[in-house]
C-alpha cells in the first residue's frame, strides 16, 4: 500500500495515499489520533494491503504465431478445453504446442486457460446476476468449488467477495419509502373525503 523508506514515503496509488496519510499521522502524533481521522474518512486505520486482486492486469492482444489458436480457446472458453484438442486445432503435437506456448506467453496452456477463465468469470460476477454456480459453468470450469479454487489462485480472492466489491451499492432506502411501506394502505385512505 505505501512504502516508507526514511526521507521518502510512496503510496501504490491514489487511494492509498490516504494509508499513507493515517500511518504519517500515527506516527507524528499517535496512532489514537490517526484512528480518530480514519473514523472521520470511514476508512479503517491500516488496510493490509491484499487489493491486489482489484488491479486488472492490462492484456495486450495475442499477436504471436500462436494467436489465431489463443483467440479461438478465448471463443471457446465455455468448452470443455484439453490440451490435446488444442493442439490439433494448431496442427502440432501436445509437447510442440506447450513448449511453444511457454515460450511465447511465459505460462502453460492449462495455465492460460485458466487465467482467461477466471478473467471472464471476473467480468460475469461485476456485469450479471448469475449464481456462483452458473458462472462456473459458463468459463469452462465445471463446478462452483473448481471456479473457487481457481479464483482464489488467481485474485487473491473468492467470487462472492469480489461480486461484493465490484457490483455497486445497492440503492438505499430512504426514510419517506420506509415510512411509506410500513404504513398500512386500506381503501378508504385513498378515497378522497367529500
Amino acid at each position: 500500500m505505501y512504502v516508507d523508506d526514511g526521507q521518502v514515503l510512496s503510496s501504490g496509488g491514489m487511494l492509498a495515499s490516504v494509508d499513507l496519510c493515517l500511518y504519517l499521522l500515527g506516527r507524528d502524533h499517535g496512532q489514537s489520533y490517526a484512528n480518530d481521522v480514519s473514523r472521520i474518512l470511514i476508512s479503517p486505520p491500516h488496510r493490509t494491503g491484499g487489493q491486489a486482486q482489484y488491479a486488472k492486469p492490462a492484456r495486450l492482444p495475442a499477436s504471436g504465431p500462436l494467436a489465431p489458436v489463443q483467440d479461438w480457446v478465448v471463443d471457446h472458453l465455455g468448452e470443455p478445453l484439453t490440451a490435446a484438442q488444442v493442439a490439433t486445432r494448431a496442427h502440432m503435437s501436445t509437447r510442440t504446442l506447450e513448449r511453444r506456448f511457454r515460450a511465447e506467453t511465459g505460462d502453460t496452456l492449462i495455465g492460460w486457460i485458466s487465467r482467461r477463465r477466471v478473467e471472464r468469470a471476473q467480468a460475469l460476477l461485476e456485469d450479471t446476476d448469475l449464481t456462483v454456480t452458473r458462472v462456473a459453468h459458463d468459463v469452462g470450469f465445471g463446478s462452483a468449488e473448481s471456479l473457487r479454487r481457481h479464483f482464489l489462485a488467481y485474485a487473491g480472492t473468492s467470487p462472492r467477495a469480489y461480486r461484493a466489491a465490484f457490483r455497486g451499492p445497492v440503492a438505499p432506502v430512504t426514510q419517506g419509502a420506509r415510512r411509506a411501506s410500513s404504513t398500512p394502505t386500506t381503501p378508504a385512505a385513498l378515497t378522497p373525503s367529500t
